[in-house]
């Protein structure tokens, strides 16, 4: 069998992937993380699908490489199985019983929808003895695994013997164990174990039941003796008491008369209390009527309350009335005008200021003008100047060196019309003016806020009459609302004041019509003391009649008519047949307590009784069924004895061939250092180094060496398992603990021994690539 190709459409984090095969030996190299043993995985479930169903993400490969874009999972694989072509398709859901899972035979054009583990018909291998022998993921240890141990024992076997690996020798042996465990184990807990404690159990319960049967019997006989024995008692004991009732009945004659006299005057007196309706008048209807009256009486106090409450309200009504002022309204209207008014003086003057503002603007122009303004020359500067011009033109005129003096008056006149002093007149007139309305100013303001104050005033005594008013206002609607819910208060209580008297003289006319509640009053003291007096002879009655046996009164009368009869009667010794009477009487409890004890006796034997017969017949039975299965037991054991043999003798033969094959393999892997190695029934290892005497397990020696061994366990059986075709052999990073030594010789050994079949070798390691190319062997 040879896989020439995978296609992953989308499994775990691959998708649309595609890997080519090739016979012989393949090293697919690939990063950690890349998806090397994604498709190991993708693989084996491919064949074999996962039934295991664990909430371990880890120990459930469904879940595990389900993709995370939520895509289909599943994929192809294209292979060759004895010269035919063939493409598996697989479309993975939640279980296998739900996958999709179809075979095309590719060469006759043909599909078909095959089951989950269509690996078993091709691989003719479980999925647990399939990944112990040509899946080998991660290291090569060999896992032990008894069921996986168990199918590769019996198919090595088998063809070792018939050439036929159908026939299993653990399948035989596994029937027969399985048969006598059935029967027998251990444990005690085979059907013929059970059986065994059955027929024990069986036996303890046919003793028991037959002491139970005789047990019954005994009681019985018992009960029916002591049921005569009381019979007997029973009626002595009425004969005895029939006497000593009789003198009770003569001793008891005195109490009969008064208990029946008692009771003459208990029936005069209720005629005296007897209701319209034919009831007794008693302590309750009193209660009732009790009650009637408290209600009444509370409405009436309630109604007088209420008027009380009404009248004071409605004085208080009057009095605010009265206290409130005629002349509010004019004194209103007064002090409304004297409000206008004033802000009317208050807009005029307002009215002045703003003008007088006017005003003062011209006069503060005024006085800016007056400060601007210059006189047309500076007098003294120029007569100054002439009189220096003057002095200096007559010197001149007498020819005196004065020529100078002229030049400075001229320059003083022509100075004068220049240097202009400013007009103090025009500015003490305007600053005077402006001071004049200033001062209008400050008047009128003080004038406006003088009447400001006086509106203020009046304002606050016009808002503060207003509130008042308002109030009062208020407090009569208050108070009027008042009324009227004391009104409507007291027309409630007042109505059921008169339902009240209504209730009281319906209840008090069943005894007589009356329709005055205090002629009710009246009435009801005498009616108490009578039923007082009821109470008492009633309870007189009471203890009368406890007295003479609670007797009626017409058996009283019966019997005080009977007792002159027997008032003669004084030959009788009765406290001696009162003494008899006790000790029948004490006898007859005697009896009575132990038959009731038997009856119980009896009654708990019942309850649990067996028939001993029935539980002979089911001993009987069981007895002959067990000596049935021992036999078969016996036969089965010698069968199993037999084929143990057998099965022993045909071993020897492939299992030295296991063995042989096994070291040829691991001797070439590792040069030839152990001389043997032995394999057990659970293919579990033993080694023996070249030149040493003793062997030891292989878990003793390194693990690379350990990987060597398994590696050649593996492929030892796979290739004796090989029928028609070799099957194709998957690794995955198996040579991953070897070092460049053993893995170089590996990896040749690997190339050789793959002439003859195909082997997947997925590794991450560069070392091992680096091994192969060196090896001439291809990497993908």
């Amino acid at each position: 069998m040879t896989i020439t190709k995978i296609y992953i459409g989308a499994f775990g984090g691959l998708k649309d992937y595609t890997l080519e095969l090739d016979r012989g030996l393949n090293v697919i190299f690939g990063e950690n993380e890349n998806g090397k043993s994604t498709v190991m995985a993708f693989i084996k479930m491919m064949f074999y699908g996962n039934a295991k169903n664990s909430r371990q993400i880890s120990k459930n490969p469904r879940q595990k490489y389900r993709p995370w874009s939520g895509d289909s999972m599943g994929g192809r694989i294209y292979f060759e199985h004895q010269n035919h072509r063939y493409c598996l398709e697989r479309e993975f859901k939640k279980s296998n019983s739900g996958d999709k899972v179809i075979l095309r035979n590719l060469d006759l054009g043909t599909s078909e929808t095959v089951s989950s583990d269509i690996g078993k018909r091709f691989f003719d291998l479980s999925e647990e003895a399939f990944e112990n022998s040509v899946f080998i993921n991660g290291t090569g240890i060999y896992e032990a695994n008894e069921t996986a141990s168990g199918e590769l024992n019996a198919k090595l076997s088998n063809i070792a013997v018939t050439g036929d690996e159908s026939t299993s020798y653990q399948l035989i042996s596994n029937r027969i164990h399985t048969a006598v465990n059935d029967l027998t184990t251990q444990r005690h807990v085979g059907i013929y174990d059970k059986g065994l404690a059955r027929l024990e159990e069986l036996k303890a319960q046919y003793k028991k039941a037959d002491e139970s049967a005789n047990r019954r019997d005994a009681l019985n006989n018992k009960i029916k003796v002591l049921k005569n024995q009381l019979a007997e008692v029973k009626a002595h004991y009425d004969s005895i008491k029939r006497i000593v009732d009789s003198e009770n009945d003569i001793r008891m004659a005195e109490k009969m008369r008064e208990y029946l006299e008692v009771k003459r005057e208990l029936d005069e007196l209720n005629k005296t209390l007897a209701l319209n309706d034919g009831k007794q008048l008693d302590t309750v209807f009193i209660g009732k009527v009790n009650f009637c009256l408290s209600k009444l009486e509370t409405e009436q106090r309630r109604e007088s309350e209420k008027q009380s409450e009404l009248k004071a309200i409605e004085s208080t009504l009057n009095a605010t009335e009265q206290s409130q002022s005629l002349a509010t309204p004019q004194r209103l209207n007064e002090l409304k005008s004297d409000i206008e008014s004033l802000r009317d003086q208050k807009k005029n003057i307002a009215a002045k200021y703003e003008a007088e503002l006017s005003v003062l603007e011209k006069a503060k122009q005024n006085l800016h003008n007056a400060n601007q303004k210059r006189k047309a020359f500076h007098a003294a500067l120029l007569i100054t100047g002439i009189i220096v011009l003057l002095c200096g033109l007559v010197a001149a005129y007498f020819y005196l060196p004065l020529i100078a003096v002229s030049a400075v008056g001229a320059v003083l006149s022509v100075l004068s019309f220049i240097i202009r002093p400013v007009d103090k007149d025009a500015i003490d007139f305007a600053r005077e003016k402006e001071s004049e309305i200033h001062h209008h100013l400050t008047e009128l303001k003080s004038k406006e806020a003088a009447l400001q104050g006086d509106i203020n005033d009046l304002v606050n005594e016009l808002n503060l009459m207003t509130a008042t008013i308002n109030t009062d206002k208020a407090l009569l609607d208050r108070k009027e609302t008042e009324i009227n819910e004391k009104r409507n208060q007291l027309h409630i209580i007042t109505e059921h004041k008169n339902i009240a008297f209504g209730e009281l003289i319906s209840l008090f006319s069943r005894y007589k019509p009356v329709n005055d509640p205090d002629q009710i009053r009246e009435m009801l003291i005498s009616l108490t003391d009578r039923t007082e007096e009821q109470k008492k002879i009633k309870l007189r009655l009471k203890y009368l009649s406890q007295d003479l046996g609670n007797i009626s009164y017409e058996e009283a009368a019966q019997k005080l008519a009977a007792i002159t009869t027997k008032e003669n009667n004084t030959a009788i010794d009765f406290n001696k047949e009162k003494q008899c009477l006790d000790k029948l009487n004490e006898e007859g409890i005697n009896i009575s307590s132990t038959l009731s004890a038997l009856r119980t006796e009896l009654k708990n034997e019942l309850k649990y009784a067996i028939d001993p017969e029935t539980i002979q017949r089911e001993i009987t039975e069981l007895s002959s069924q067990l000596e049935r299965q021992k036999q078969y037991i016996d036969a089965a054991n010698i069968a199993a004895e037999v084929l143990e043999d057998s099965f022993a003798e045909v071993r020897r033969g492939y299992g030295s061939e296991l063995e042989k094959r096994t070291l040829e393999i691991f001797s070439a892997l590792t040069g030839g250092r152990y001389g043997s190695i032995n394999v057990s029934k659970t293919m579990e290892l033993e080694a023996e180094t070249t030149g040493e005497f003793t062997s030891r397990s292989i878990e003793y020696l390194s693990a690379g060496t350990i990987d060597q061994a398994y590696l050649s366990l593996r492929l030892a059986i796979a290739e004796l398992m090989a029928n028609e075709e070799r099957l194709p052999i998957l690794l995955d990073d198996a040579l991953s603990q070897y070092d460049d030594k053993r893995a170089i010789k590996a990896l040749e050994f690997l190339k050789n021994y793959a002439k003859d079949t195909q082997i997947v070798l997925f590794t991450c390691h560069n070392s091992i690539c680096k091994s192969a190319k060196e090896s001439e062997i291809a990497v993908k």
